[in-house]
């Protein structure tokens, strides 16, 4: 049996079912279920899930299904013979770093805006909230990059911090 999807403060995002809560739709980022893609199906099956069981397929349900699925349960036969049989253990509620307020927060600054907005707590490397594609989205590693230039240019004297630099507002990536 499927697990709660709680947030940090232990509000429940999501239920056992996969059914989203208010605050979890306040979030935005609790995600669905949904079947599996083929291979993922495959590996499933492979681990005694029936081959229609329902997973996470977006957000939150999907980057932690493999906590909130508990452990299938069966019976392996060799002929008739039974050679080695598990329950079926469901899982425990899985709390996540997730604060609703900040996520809310987070979503309701994008506006509906495309884009997405990761807080993460530098000290602990939680993340506090998200919004928008910052789980679902695949996005070039922007932001990254930009830390890691400015650190390396600090470090060498390639710039200082009272340089400055026009501001470009579009790129040609190869076409």
């Amino acid at each position: 049996r499927r697990a709660p999807l709680l947030a940090r403060n232990g509000r429940t995002l999501a239920d056992r079912d996969g059914v989203q809560t208010q605050a979890g739709a306040q979030t935005g980022i609790t995600g669905e279920l949904g079947e599996a893609e083929r291979a993922r199906r495959l590996d499933l099956v492979s681990e005694g899930f029936p081959a229609g069981a329902r997973v996470g397929v977006s957000g939150l349900q999907r980057a932690l299904d493999r906590q909130l699925r508990g452990r299938a349960g069966g019976t392996l036969y060799g002929g008739k013979r039974i050679l080695a049989r598990t329950q079926p253990r469901p899982a425990r509620a899985v709390r996540s770093s997730i604060d609703t307020r900040i996520s809310s927060a987070a979503q309701s600054a994008l506006a509906g805006r495309f884009g997405a907005v990761a807080a993460v707590q530098p000290r602990t490397g939680e993340v506090l909230g998200l919004a928008g594609i910052a789980l679902d989205g695949a996005q070039a590693p922007g932001s990254t990059f930009k830390i890691m230039t400015v650190t390396a240019g600090l470090e060498t004297g390639v710039t200082k911090l009272t340089s400055r630099y026009p501001v470009q507002t579009g790129a040609n990536a190869g076409g």
